[in-house]
């Protein structure tokens, strides 16, 4: 009750109503400042002034203004519950939403979930549309929080006869997957990759195969965009020892290469890590249901972490299933230590003619390796192809190329030649696939 004061009590009523009509920044000034010896005596009221100030001003208010704001209101002695520690926790709720603070798990727990009632579990009608329960709309900003419980710390909080568990934990996935496409869609990258690592650190176990697929489409959409250094990361903290390959074998093979074409192109950034990807990936594509795809990835990991003798391992036992396939000669051309058989497999590539843009790099490595075996006069041969292709495809010739016309003769107004040296590729070809046939 308040003192037996009525003009005071009237003076406070007016501040309050003057904060009710939109007043709200003088109504706060003049009792959080002028009169701050009222606010202790009259609790409920300073409660609502705070209320109407912050509800009108977090959008111009800093997230630590916002945050000390709360902070304050907590420390009041006001009725809980109330029709106001109710506001105030929807409140809390929206700003977070649009500051992604306060960390709205702490506050709430300040807050009392014991003063959650059972309404707050049920959805309701306002002019015709539902309105999700205040529960629905408090967890899915609590399981963005910096220090966000896990899931059975979040189940002591909420999971009752009014939210089981099992509505919790799709409640929890399907308010991930709702978020980071919606960040996504309003091109917040990095927005989008915190809610993935939120995920991935709390979360995934509670996903099915069906959601873990859905969230890995999600993370190759979102690499596509900004901080695609961050799609090899997510690999390697996938959770995928216990998956059912006949679901996820796809999405796996399209996320883990889209994560391999990352690292390969800024490998320095995860020379400590890729070891450790290519083990998890290695032990899934050791599943009977694995594909050769999964099995050929696991190779180039190993090969991007330095482990040239695993990677042969994995990789030479696919060439019956693969061995049309440029992507995979090219690997094979990679990790094979032995120039004819390197030079027969970029060779088989170029034949395949699958991709003439890339098959001028081919071109330019069997340009090395002839000059490696002293056969210049086959090296310009191969060395016009690439002059040729990267010119004829609009690319930059690299200033090394200048140097190997220094070793080789200029070549002026490089023209594709009639066919390839058809002699000594059917040669080194049939040397490959020996050594193939022999090693498997």
């Amino acid at each position: 009750m308040y003192p037996h004061n009525g003009k005071l009590r009237l003076f406070v009523k007016d501040i309050v109503e003057d904060a009710r009509s939109g007043r709200s920044a003088e109504a706060y000034s003049q009792l959080f400042t002028t009169n701050k010896i009222l606010v202790t005596t009259y609790p409920e009221d300073s409660g609502w002034v705070l209320f109407y100030y912050l509800r009108d001003n977090y959008r111009r208010n800093s997230p630590v203004e916002c945050r000390q704001l709360l902070a304050d209101y907590l420390k009041l002695k006001t009725n809980r519950p109330s029709l106001l520690h109710k506001q105030i926790l929807l409140l809390a709720i929206r700003i977070s939403r649009h500051y992604f603070v306060p960390d709205i798990y702490r506050f709430f727990v300040a807050w009392g979930p014991q003063f959650l009632e059972e309404v707050d579990y049920r959805s309701s009608e306002l002019n015709g549309k539902t309105i999700e329960p205040l529960v629905v709309r408090l967890i899915r900003r609590i399981i963005y929080s910096p220090s966000s419980p896990d899931f059975n710390s979040l189940r002591l909080l909420f999971s009752n006869q009014l939210l089981k568990d099992d509505e919790l934990k799709k409640l929890i996935i399907e308010s991930i997957i709702a978020e980071a496409k919606s960040m996504i869609a309003n091109q917040q990258w990095l927005r989008s990759w915190q809610i993935l690592r939120t995920y991935l650190e709390r979360f995934q176990d509670l996903s099915d195969d069906s959601e873990k697929v859905e969230i890995m489409e999600i993370a190759c959409h979102a690499a596509s965009y900004q901080y695609s250094e961050y799609l090899p990361w997510y690999v390697g903290n996938l959770a995928i020892d216990n998956v059912d390959l006949n679901v996820i074998a796809r999405p796996i093979s399209q996320l883990v290469g889209r994560a391999v074409e990352i690292i390969r192109k800024t490998l320095e950034k995860f020379s400590g890590s890729v070891g450790y990807i290519a083990d998890k990936i290695l032990s899934l594509s050791k599943q009977p249901e694995a594909d050769n795809r999964l099995h050929y990835l696991a190779a180039e990991l190993a090969f991007l972490a330095g482990d040239l003798q695993r990677a042969q391992n994995i990789a030479i036992p696919l060439y019956d299933n693969l061995k049309n396939n440029q992507k995979y000669l090219d690997l094979l051309a990679e990790i094979i230590p032995e120039i004819d058989v390197k030079l027969g497999l970029l060779m088989k590539s170029v034949r395949l003619r699958h991709d003439t843009a890339t098959n001028a790099q081919r071109h330019f490595k069997i340009t090395r390796l002839l000059l490696n075996k002293g056969f210049k006069a086959q090296a310009k041969e191969e060395f016009s192809y690439y002059a040729y292709l990267q010119r004829d495809h609009g690319h930059n010739i690299p200033r090394e190329f200048y140097c190997y016309e220094a070793v080789l003769g200029k070549i002026e107004q490089p023209a594709m030649p009639v066919d390839i040296n058809e002699p000594m590729y059917d040669h080194y070809m049939e040397l490959a696939e020996r050594y193939m046939t022999e090693t498997k």
